[in-house]
């Protein structure tokens, strides 16, 4: 059966990975050095993706004995550099969703994200998320994208059964997880030519393109 659905990763493919940028900022504007912050996040990290805590109670944990600065402030900042970095697109990919959708195909993206970040994005202007056909959050899924269940539930939710759905990912961990799951797969940064390499990988699964 062919491949009909296809889900691409956010982060890192369609829009550029910022981290270390809101990491730096956050930094300066709490006064806590980075690797505090870094720590933390990793830490909590699956609870965050999974919907279990927010960035509210993250921050609070960091900044639990600091009586200078409130949590909804630093919250806000966060949410506003988020904002700040969350217009970019990467243009040719923006192309690629645009002509597969034309081309009949059901295009999906997913990713993991934090509570706020991705009520943000659901209220915003002009939404990420309406670009796509459907969209995967980490949050609402209560599950991480580097566990084969997220790929189990995306499939059963397109209706379609995993070898008719391929995604693309830049992370490894959610690359092996999708092809435990049973669904077709291709890892974005192993490409040195970038976006003409995954065009070859997507005709390799017979992709019209």
């Amino acid at each position: 059966m062919p491949i009909d659905k296809i889900i691409f990763d956010l982060g890192g493919i369609v829009v550029p990975e910022k981290w270390n940028h809101i990491l730096e900022e956050m930094a300066k504007f709490t006064q806590v050095d980075t690797s505090v912050i870094d720590n933390l996040t990793s830490k909590l990290r699956p609870q965050l993706i999974r919907g279990e805590i927010s960035l509210l109670d993250l921050y609070y944990q960091l900044l639990t004995d600091r009586n200078d600065i409130t949590l909804q402030k630093v919250l806000e900042h966060h949410i506003a550099l988020h904002k700040s970095v969350a217009t970019e697109r990467d243009p040719q990919i923006m192309d690629l969703i645009k002509n597969l959708r034309n081309n009949d195909y059901t295009v999906a993206c997913a990713t993991n994200t934090e509570r706020e970040i991705a009520d943000y994005v659901k209220r915003s202007q002009d939404p990420i998320f309406s670009h796509f056909d459907y969209a995967f959050i980490s949050t609402d899924l209560r599950l991480s994208k580097d566990t084969p269940e997220f790929y189990k539930k995306v499939a059963a939710h397109l209706k379609a059964s995993p070898k008719q759905t391929l995604t693309v990912d830049n992370m490894r961990g959610c690359f092996n997880a999708a092809r435990s799951a049973g669904l077709n797969a291709i890892l974005y940064g192993q490409f040195k030519e970038g976006y003409h390499q995954l065009l070859i990988e997507l005709r390799s699964f017979g992709i019209r393109i």
